[in-house]
């Protein structure tokens, strides 16, 4: 006779993957929807969604087509815009801001340190002049001295990742120059005494 039980669990585990499916099916297309409805993104935007990062390609209705740094086209599911982290870097202009973290020292002078970082940023042609670049002191501690750098440049025409390796390659060069050497966190060496034997 025929196995109506296996057929019956077959015929669900099938019902059930089809039933994932189109439920994926059905948030891309909604998802599709509400991108031609609000207009987070547009075709050209530069955006990082979950891992990914690019320009935004092609909108469709089930997915977006992101071509990212590496010259590869990533199809990204329209449902993610709403389900993952997603930041549109040009929604609305292509001026972002870089923070840049930079540690020295304790023993140098801050003023100093602030002056020469200004000084590198002003020559970096890629770093916007309006609004201007900044330097802040933002922490002290035993052994450090950390300043957060921040500058404005434009996406459109150069990458977030391109002017900051040059900006840290030019201050690291002007601090060997100064005589500002990296600094050496500080090291804990805790003694123990051993105990008497009986």
């Amino acid at each position: 006779g025929i196995d109506f039980t296996g057929m019956m669990v077959v015929l669900g585990g099938l019902a059930v993957g089809m039933g994932f499916g189109l439920r994926d099916f059905a948030s891309n297309i909604v998802g599709g929807i509400m991108l031609l409805i609000e207009r987070p993104v547009r075709e050209g935007d530069l955006i990082t969604i979950g891992e990914h990062e690019g320009r935004v390609a092609h909108i469709g209705i089930r997915s977006m087509r992101v071509s990212s740094w590496d010259n590869m086209e990533v199809l990204v599911p329209n449902a993610e815009t709403f389900n993952k982290p997603f930041t549109n870097w040009t929604h609305q202009d292509s001026v972002v801001r870089t923070v840049v973290p930079i540690k020295v020292s304790r023993t140098d002078n801050p003023v100093f340190i602030q002056s020469l970082i200004h000084g590198v940023l002003a020559d970096i042609p890629e770093i916007m002049t309006e609004p201007p670049p900044q330097v802040y002191l933002k922490n002290i501690d035993e052994a450090l001295l950390e300043f957060e750098v921040r500058y404005f440049i434009n996406v459109q025409l150069h990458t977030r990742f391109e002017i900051r390796s040059k900006a840290l390659l030019a201050i690291m060069r002007q601090f060997k120059a100064a005589g500002i050497e990296p600094p050496i966190p500080p090291i804990a060496v805790e003694l123990k005494q051993a105990s008497d034997e009986a």
